[in-house]
């Protein structure tokens, strides 16, 4: 990684990083950081560990696990993939505010890292102190490192496939998105919309490092391990409103939130169901035949747009998804903002990012109780996204690569 070339811009962005890590020991020393969600991925990288993989899955040995090491009230479940938990498993040998603030400290890397990797892919702002404070002022992704959540990692790897994309190195492409499958949730709709595009290099990449982590998986928690996975996805999925899975459909700004909720008081669950499958299918059938529409017309030169189509879906469709998973929304935003500079519908983009961009709009939902409303919105960004103009854009990118 290099560093922006002025002395000005590197002192700016050593006190970016001062400020995220901060954020992360202020949460250590007023003990916020017990209460986050990184406690579940603390357990569950300590029960890998320690030996007791094969009872992850286990609630109940979940409850006493995380009561031994955080000693607070409450309890969040582990619901994400095996292989995550012996990932994260070194950092719980260390104690739990130092492992928070580890991977706090990484979170931040790797949010710095990224603005520095997409920046020769975004021309607007031209200045790189306006970009950095730009990349820096996204409220989800503060909320991601502060929760000590995974979505910043997951926002690195959507970028490291575009990247791959473009340098026309699909296998690559496929592998990045592979290794982001601890949010399947976000990944298997982007890898759906690649099968039905039938690229196959690409689906190779992402077959062959899917298997690495099942077979990952496979050796932490064991085969009844995974079939106890499997089983407690279907019931979260299937009994949303018992309260033992913590699940809250109403914070959810996707299609499953919005439908979930506007729909509750009319309609039967089944007809819900049917509507989210329906409405989910069609935006995931529209970005393949989209994506190979304009593939065919200007290949590359439409790779900006169409990939960030196709990640918006991923969030609308997202079965799970809170606000710190919009923490990927970040790239969409800045290539569709970069794609369309010197459009003539640049300002419709422009105002609909705003409003993603700013904290006031996650503050209000957040405090309502209707982040599903921001749905609309993320409607709104991929309708204009695909109103675009596919032009390659003229001149170099602007601003100092990193």
């Amino acid at each position: 990684m290099r560093n922006f070339e002025s002395y000005g811009i590197q002192a700016v962005t050593a006190l970016i990083a001062v400020a995220l890590f901060g954020g992360v020991i202020i949460a250590v020393v007023n003990g916020w950081a017990r209460r986050t969600d990184f406690s579940a991925l603390y357990t569950a990288g300590y029960m890998v560990a320690h030996g007791d993989g094969r009872r992850l899955y286990d609630l109940r040995e979940q409850q006493v696990v995380e009561a031994e090491l955080l000693r607070r009230p409450g309890f969040l479940r582990i619901i994400h993939p095996p292989f995550e938990a012996v990932l994260l498993a070194p950092l719980s040998w260390l104690p739990y505010e130092q492992a928070y603030a580890v991977w706090g400290a990484l979170n931040t890397f790797v949010w710095l890292f990224w603005a520095c990797l997409v920046r020769p892919h975004v021309p607007v702002p031209e200045r790189n102190l306006e970009y950095l404070l730009l990349c820096v002022s996204f409220l989800p992704a503060w909320v991601a490192l502060l929760e000590g959540q995974t979505s910043l990692v997951l926002l690195l790897l959507f970028t490291l496939t575009f990247v791959s994309l473009k340098q026309n190195k699909q296998f690559r492409a496929g592998a990045f998105l592979a290794l982001g499958l601890f949010r399947f949730q976000l990944i298997l709709p982007f890898a759906l919309i690649c099968l039905l595009r039938r690229e196959w290099r690409m689906i190779r990449g992402f077959t062959v490092v899917a298997l690495g982590l099942g077979v990952l998986s496979i050796a932490a928690v064991g085969p009844s391990g995974v079939a106890d996975y499997s089983t407690l996805l279907s019931h979260m999925a299937l009994h949303a409103a018992d309260p033992v899975y913590a699940v809250i459909v109403q914070s959810m700004p996707c299609v499953r939130g919005f439908f979930a909720i506007t729909m509750s008081t009319h309609f039967s669950a089944i007809w819900i169901g049917a509507t989210i499958a329906a409405f989910s299918a069609f935006l995931i059938l529209f970005a393949a035949w989209w994506w190979k529409r304009q593939d065919q017309r200007l290949g590359l030169a439409s790779l900006s747009q169409t990939f960030s189509v196709a990640v918006l879906v991923c969030m609308m469709t997202a079965f799970h998804f809170y606000i710190y998973d919009l923490t990927i929304a970040l790239l969409p935003l800045l290539l569709i903002i970069g794609h369309s500079h010197r459009q003539s519908s640049w300002s419709r983009c422009n105002v609909i990012a705003a409003i993603l961009f700013f904290p006031g709009t996650y503050v209000l939902l957040l405090a309502s109780d209707r982040m599903y409303m921001l749905f609309p919105v993320l409607v709104a960004f991929f309708l204009a996204a695909v109103l675009l103009r596919s032009t390659p854009l003229s001149g170099s990118v602007g601003g100092d690569r990193c």
